[in-house]
């Protein structure tokens, strides 16, 4: 598993690569602004669904849809 900074980096950095390849590549500045909120999610989730600080947000701690199956 990865430290919790690595892991946020790596969920944020996954995210602005999907932005990326929806835009063809090309990054505007209204993308650039959204990427920088996007970062700013990441750290909220975080911080709401990290109910034990460790970095890591486990199936317990998760409080969105679930499956077992997963």
């Amino acid at each position: 598993m990865l430290p919790s900074n690595e892991f946020n980096d790596y969920v944020s950095n996954y995210l602005k690569k999907q932005v990326a390849e929806q835009e063809g590549g090309e990054i505007s500045e209204d993308v650039k602004r959204m990427m920088q909120d996007q970062d700013k999610l990441v750290e909220e989730i975080f911080q709401h669904e990290d109910k034990d600080k460790n970095g890591y947000i486990s199936h317990e701690e998760f409080s969105g849809p679930k499956h077992d199956e997963l």
